[in-house]
């Protein structure tokens, strides 16, 4: 049996405790995670590579 800290080994694993909602919550990505549109998804990403190639860029 794994110990839980503070408890003894027969020690109930904190998220056991969590209601059926609660874990919903915090483990499926698709209740936390923002979703953009695919043309906003691309401008961002094209934003970040251009900003990444001019940080590259020598000065002249």
């Amino acid at each position: 049996t794994m110990e839980v800290r503070g408890r003894g080994p027969r020690g109930e694993a904190p998220w056991k405790k969590l209601s059926k909602e609660e874990l919903e919550n915090q483990y499926s990505p698709s209740r936390w995670v923002i979703r953009r549109g695919a043309e906003e998804t691309l401008r961002t990403y094209s934003r970040i590579g251009e900003e990444e190639i001019r940080a590259w860029e020598p000065i002249s």
